[in-house]
């Protein structure tokens, strides 16, 4: 690449010198094809078109600018009320508001001389443009806790219901337009209006929470959940999604005949517990909006402008759900020096989303933006370890670490998904298959069988310098004969 001035030169007549001036330089437009460029074309060669679209780099710092300014508003509101109780040993009901609110507003304008390169007229300069961006995000939370005292601290009872409603609201809208003259910067202004462009977006959701918890003694602790999620992403018959759970625990080192084994103060075994849960969970983790068609210009049709849908509406997209169970053990050794804890666990996935999903051409569209196509499944297990203050080097005092295993597959994916994932291999140095197989993992990596080596070396293109050792692997006769065994030396370079 040749250098680049910055400023311009001028011939001065009566110093009969080049002048700098105060212009920035600008490269001449780049050629259209390949070829010779005389001097007096008013071109630059096509192969500097590269330098001619990114124009002056000084004039870029100097001329052009872009200003973003954003506002922020964050305001929150909490409200805490004792219905009943206000004592430990007293029945309470508390009431609990809270309400969140995020404004946020961004303006970005930007403006592009003309004389940032040697572009004309036509080709639309002096560019300006403004984009104007809005948000509202309003959630609100509403909870009541009721506590029962029955007399005694060894029963313990909390029951908890909770109602969230969350609303979102955007809106954006962009301007560009060229040709502005006068040294006029502002995107407001009127002038060839290039490009226009404007967009909304609200979201709703509701979700309602019941959970029951209760514990004897510290003995022994129960807990059930149920949720229910609404979201204005789903379609009609889709938006609510019903999510139970429920789990217990049972700490055996704190029974009367386990006190043996803990000795003084946990002297032994300071904890073992056992715990176990099964639950559902969803997911919902995609844009809003995908229930309704956008439209879109795809230019003209008999002599007006025609718009077309630019996707296909989600009407029939579930929520994701996952079933799971887990049983733990905790244990504790010597005071809490030692500690364990194991789970194993199992989750099933029923109606997995799956994003930008390849359907027919013949529909008129290559993909989906969602789709819920199978059913995955994971288990397997953790086991984390720590220590308490075992040691003193420097800052550490103790041992953390943690092993884990998970085994991946999947269980079910609709035929047209996995034909779309699974083209033909096309094989290419650098190049690996990718498969996806029911009854394997997701994403897994998959390669070819090996069939043993060749009998041959390419030294010489397929011969051997002394030429008896051409066929020490068969000749060329015998490789005739039977095609189906591995072509001798001299075969290769016969061929």
């Amino acid at each position: 690449m040749p250098n680049m001035a910055v400023y311009r030169q001028e011939w001065d007549p009566v110093s009969r010198t080049y002048v700098q001036s105060d212009q920035f330089y600008q490269m001449y437009p780049s050629a259209s094809a390949a070829g010779l460029v005389l001097p007096t074309s008013g071109l630059s060669s096509y192969y500097l078109s590269d330098m001619v679209s990114n124009g002056n780099p000084v004039a870029w710092a100097r001329l052009a600018w872009a200003q973003q300014s954003t506002y922020t508003i964050n305001p929150q509101f909490q409200l805490e009320y004792k219905l009943l109780g206000k004592d430990e040993e007293e029945t309470q009901l508390n009431y609990t508001g809270e309400v969140y609110m995020n404004s946020y507003t961004e303006t970005y304008n930007t403006y592009k001389p003309g004389a940032l390169n040697s572009a004309t007229w036509q080709d639309k300069i002096n560019k300006t443009s403004n984009k104007e961006y809005k948000s509202l995000d309003f959630q609100t939370r509403h909870t009541l806790i009721f506590r029962p005292w029955f007399g005694t601290p060894d029963h313990s009872l909390q029951v908890l219901g909770r109602f969230e409603m969350r609303t979102t609201d955007n809106s954006q809208q962009y301007m560009e337009s060229t040709g502005v003259v006068g040294g006029i910067t502002d995107p407001n202004v009127e002038a060839y209006l290039n490009s226009l462009s404007t967009s909304t977006g609200k979201g709703h959701s509701m979700s309602v929470t019941g959970s029951l918890h209760y514990a004897y003694k510290s003995k022994y602790m129960f807990d059930f959940t149920i949720r229910g999620d609404g979201s204005t992403k789903f379609g009609s018959g889709n938006k609510w999604g019903f999510f139970p759970g429920i789990s217990g625990r049972w700490n055996i080192s704190d029974e009367s005949f386990f006190r043996p084994l803990r000795g003084d103060e946990g002297k032994y075994i300071s904890m073992l517990g056992v715990s176990g849960g099964w639950g559902v969970g969803g997911n919902a983790s995609f844009g809003d909006n995908l229930m309704y068609n956008n439209y879109a210009s795809i230019g003209s049709y008999l002599g007006s402008t025609a718009i077309a849908p630019s996707n296909l509406r989600l009407t029939l997209i579930q929520w994701e759900k996952t079933k799971s169970w887990n049983i733990g053990v905790k244990l504790g050794l010597f005071k809490d020096l030692l500690n364990f804890d194991l789970n194993v666990y199992d989750r099933r996935t029923s109606d997995l989303l799956m994003t930008n999903v390849g359907i027919p051409s013949s529909t008129g569209f290559s993909a989906l933006d969602w789709a819920n196509v199978g059913s995955l499944r994971n288990n397997g297990w953790e086991l984390y370890f720590n220590t308490g203050r075992i040691f003193n080097v420097g800052k550490f005092s103790m041992v953390k670490f943690n092993l884990a295993q998970n085994v991946n597959r999947i269980t079910s994916m609709d035929e047209t998904v996995l034909a779309s994932m699974n083209p033909d291999f096309e094989n290419k140095n650098e190049e690996w298959m990718s498969r996806v197989q029911i009854g394997n993992a997701l994403g897994g990596i998959y390669g070819f069988r090996n069939l043993g080596v060749y009998r041959y070396d390419y030294e010489h293109s397929g011969y051997f310098a002394d030429e008896e050792d051409n066929t020490k692997y068969g000749t060329y006769e015998e490789w005739l004969n039977d095609p189906t065994s591995a072509p001798p030396t001299a075969a290769i370079a016969a061929a």
